[in-house]
């Protein structure tokens, strides 16, 4: 396969159709110069999803995770989900514990507010990577999405104590807690409308915010 993509490259340098799944076969084999080359020669297409995963691929390979999760996550942002879930489910068959392409996948499925299967993925890349401050700090948002307040708690309090600088994790659990309040003072006051019109406010935020929280989770953590 390998040496098909070189002789495509070859013919035809400028292509970007397929480079995606070529970083990923030099991934697998570790071939770490093929690799960073073909992302040097990516890299003026700083539009281009294919652009994103050679890089992800890259920085993978050089055990830079967190950068690479950066990238992969920029991959995903380009919508081209079906492409993308084709190029991270490849990697998986190659290798089960590629735990970037369980993220891949989980963002995936977030975005697309399916959000129990995302949580799976979530926890088969924290299984095969817990160190990931990342990884704890993604679950921890798709948990909360689902109102598994308890264990979006423990997912962040995680993703603090690897990584104390993970300004997200403190703002969902700031958000779980002021939730908490809210539905307390509710209870106290069911006919004060201010309550009810905050906790609307705090509802609609968190609709339609968490998929922006993924992409400014990785430039705040970096």
């Amino acid at each position: 396969a390998a040496m098909a993509f070189e002789r495509m490259r070859t013919l035809s340098p400028d292509r970007l159709d397929g480079v995606s799944i070529y970083s990923t076969t030099l991934w697998h084999l570790k071939k770490e110069v093929d690799l960073s080359y073909l992302a040097q020669q990516v890299t003026s297409h700083k539009t281009s999803a294919e652009a994103w995963c050679v890089a992800g691929n890259c920085f993978s390979l050089q055990k830079e995770h967190d950068v690479a999760l950066d990238f992969f996550t920029r991959y995903v942002s380009n919508e081209d989900f079906d492409k993308a879930v084709a190029c991270f489910r490849q990697a998986l068959r190659v290798d089960p514990r590629h735990y970037n392409a369980w993220c891949g996948l989980g963002t995936i499925y977030f975005k697309q507010e399916k959000l129990a299967v995302a949580d799976y993925h979530f926890g088969r890349a924290v299984a095969i990577n817990p160190h990931s401050s990342l990884l704890h700090c993604f679950r921890g948002v798709v948990l909360h999405a689902l109102t598994k307040d308890d264990d979006a708690l423990a997912a962040l309090d995680t993703a603090l104590a690897l990584n104390a600088t993970n300004l997200v994790a403190r703002y969902h659990k700031a958000d779980i807690f002021a939730l908490v309040e809210l539905h307390r003072v509710e209870a106290a006051a069911p006919k004060d409308y201010t309550v009810h019109f905050t906790l609307g406010s705090v509802y609609t935020k968190l609709v339609r915010e968490p998929c922006l929280m993924f992409v400014s989770l990785l430039y705040l953590t970096s």
